[in-house]
């Protein structure tokens, strides 16, 4: 006991600032570092000292490096923050961080009658590692967040984030990217679960790239998910899924490309349920520099999902994901996130539910070394079919959010910053609905 009242204490004067986005701290601290800087990821002089988030990275368009980034912000629609100025320390292979936050919780269990809060405090370690050359690059990090409740100490757990992957080939015609991600975890997976569910994630994914000619290129990605529930009563959720996915590019410009993509998904439940399913899925895009102040990655298409099972109507729906960034001036950036996909349900008897989200960030630069960022999500979730219990309706949801964060770098390695937010959710099963408001602080250490 007198170990949780010390932290709270040591980082209280970090609370009173009030500003954070929801649920940063486990957001925050998952983030892997950005990749490093190299001069042939931009059109600046690469002695440049200041690459804030208003000067886009030009990477070329046939990359998936805005993709990347909305499969590493999780399937809730929390932008994951910029890691550290690691460009400025090129001569180094290896670095570390230590964040520390300190977190007021009104709703821990995000229920209706919001009878738990509480304050909770969280260290998270980490460390990060690359090597390569303008061939290749393999990188690897390793982060840990320890959560320490202050008066529901039975919820006391360690989430983690294991990463490794490798671009090789970088300047052949063929081009190779392998990828693994493991996380043993109790964060939320998305707007429809509760929070502390524990459970162990892996990502492994395959891409081979070939480029036809300046203009076109073809990539074929296998993928590998497994959502795996150690909390006894979700057990039966348990499931591995895998996509193949072809993907051909055209580039309009050298920094703009149109594509065209196939998914074929199967999904295997190994629990209780089967839920066992087989999709198709074709999508149009298009992503890349639209100019100095934008940058694009949008996705549009159908799905269309047959499930083995006899008493569940096999589905389609409209599926796109995209991220679109605008610098509006050297201080002011804005980034919109929107994504519409069927997900897996671990709710009563639903096998999924349809899920539109949209998220709105601006990020202001008050001061060199003073930065407000503030957002908004609204997430809308549909289900299928009416759950037991409740005969004469089907669930349907309306998530809205808000936060602000304020953020203070002291040095490019350490920084501080203070943030609030609120969300609430309306349900048409009252059960589902619930309010929840945190205020939190910390500070940040890279190395």
């Amino acid at each position: 006991m007198i170990r949780r009242i010390s932290l709270a204490v040591i980082f209280t004067f970090f609370i009173c600032f009030s500003a954070y986005a929801a649920d940063a701290t486990s957001e925050r601290s998952k983030t892997p570092p950005a990749a490093p800087y190299s001069e042939s990821d931009s059109d600046t002089d690469e002695n440049t000292s200041d690459k804030s988030s208003s000067n886009f990275v030009a990477q070329d368009a046939g990359t998936d490096s805005s993709k990347a980034m909305l499969d590493e912000k999780t399937r809730y629609l929390q932008v994951p923050t910029i890691g550290p100025d690691l460009h400025l320390m090129q001569d180094r292979r290896v670095h570390v961080k230590l964040d520390t936050d300190v977190k007021y919780d009104s709703n821990i269990f995000l229920t209706k009658d919001a009878t738990s809060s509480d304050v909770i405090t969280t260290i998270s370690p980490g460390v990060y590692a690359y090597a390569g050359n303008s061939n290749y690059l393999l990188t690897g990090y390793y982060t840990a967040d320890v959560l320490i409740f202050g008066q529901h100490s039975k919820e006391d757990r360690v989430n983690q984030t294991i990463n490794a992957s490798a671009e090789l080939f970088k300047n052949g015609k063929i081009k190779l990217n392998i990828s693994d991600t493991l996380r043993p975890t109790s964060e939320q997976a998305n707007s429809e679960s509760q929070p502390y569910i524990r459970r162990v994630g892996n990502d492994w994914k395959n891409t081979v790239r070939y480029e036809i000619s300046d203009k076109t290129a073809l990539a074929f990605t296998y993928e590998q998910l497994l959502q795996y529930y150690i909390t006894t009563s979700y057990k039966g959720y348990n499931y591995m899924q895998h996509l193949l996915s072809p993907v051909f590019y055209y580039k309009l410009s050298p920094k703009l490309s149109v594509t065209a993509e196939y998914i074929l998904g199967i999904t295997n439940y190994m629990g209780g349920n089967d839920y066992n399913s087989v999709y198709n899925q074709g999508r149009l895009g298009i992503e890349g520099i639209l100019s100095e102040k934008s940058r694009v990655f949008f996705r549009a298409g159908y799905q269309y999902r047959n499930y083995q099972k006899s008493d569940v109507k096999n589905t389609g729906w409209f599926v796109m994901e995209g991220v679109y960034d605008y610098a509006y001036s050297p201080k002011l950036n804005f980034q919109f996130v929107v994504s519409s996909s069927l997900d897996e349900s671990i709710y009563s008897n639903a096998a999924y539910f349809e899920s539109m989200n949209f998220y709105l960030k601006s990020n202001y630069k008050v001061l060199d070394n003073l930065n407000l960022e503030t957002y908004g999500l609204y997430v809308n979730s549909n289900y299928p079919k009416p759950v037991t219990g409740a005969p004469d309706k089907a669930r349907s949801d309306n998530l809205f959010g808000a936060g602000t964060t304020l953020t203070y770098k002291f040095r490019p390695w350490i920084s501080a910053y203070a943030a609030c937010a609120y969300k609430i959710r309306e349900s048409n099963i009252r059960v589902q609905q619930y309010k929840d408001a945190t205020v939190s602080g910390g500070v940040d250490i890279y190395f």
